[in-house]
């Protein structure tokens, strides 16, 4: 399924999202493929927050992770993407 459009505020509906990298890329990659995961321009080129997280890194446990970046610094809520892996 492909990733919705954005709300009127710019940040994709409340929910996890799953795409694959390419269609991330595809979406929101602008320039070197480095350039997207570096979490300084991509905040000030997008004001998108990008960052890796592992599980077993997930402070509070996976679920708690996921809620926590959904919360916006001014207190509103929005979506979030979790790149899959491509099919063979």
């Amino acid at each position: 399924m492909p990733l919705p459009p954005p709300t009127s505020s710019g940040d994709l509906p409340l929910g996890v999202h799953r795409a694959s990298l390419r269609e991330l890329l595809d979406r929101f990659g602008v320039g070197s493929r480095q350039r997207l995961f570096d979490h300084a321009a991509a905040d000030a080129h997008f004001g998108a927050s990008v960052f890796w997280v592992r599980r077993l890194a997930a402070m509070g446990g996976e679920q708690a992770t996921i809620e926590y970046w959904q919360v916006k610094r001014g207190g509103g809520q929005r979506g979030i993407v979790e790149i899959i892996g491509e099919m063979p």
